[in-house]
């Protein structure tokens, strides 16, 4: 992965392109689940088989108005100024890890390991989830 922009080098939200929640759970197999949001639209759920959300394959839509909302609040948010990991006190609760991705092919990952307080992951994962709150998810039929 590209490591991410300098403070010279801002992102600004028109130029992402993809925004992916990854979430698991060190005491739990197959608890985890991926959450990905692109500016086209598209959005994809996968949940292991002991998810705690959803189990399986899923997709959706996102308005364009949504995503934008969400890019640019994770902009103003300071999501780029972050570390590329945080740790709580609380060993025992999913770990949290989101991805952006931009235009320019580059990344920026954020790790949050043990429900860390940084306020500004707080934000980003709350309206994250909030965004991801309204996709009405249609389960991807796979064949076998």
């Amino acid at each position: 992965m590209i490591a991410a922009p300098t403070a010279a080098q801002t992102v600004r939200p028109d130029e992402i392109t993809e925004i992916i929640l990854e979430t698991g759970d060190g005491f739990c197999a197959n608890c985890e689940s991926i959450t990905t949001l692109r500016n086209n639209g598209e959005a994809s759920y996968h949940g292991g088989k002991n998810s705690r959300v959803r189990k399986g394959d899923f997709s959706g839509k996102i308005s364009p108005a949504d995503f934008a909302k969400l890019a640019k609040t994770m902009v103003k948010a300071g999501f780029f100024d972050l570390k590329p990991r945080y740790e709580g006190k609380t060993s025992d609760v999913a770990t949290t890890k989101i991805t952006v991705k931009y235009s320019d092919g580059q990344a920026k990952t954020v790790e949050n390991f043990g429900a860390s307080p940084e306020p500004k992951l707080k934000i980003v994962e709350r309206i994250f989830n909030t965004t991801t709150g309204r996709i009405d998810w249609r389960a991807v039929k796979t064949e076998r």
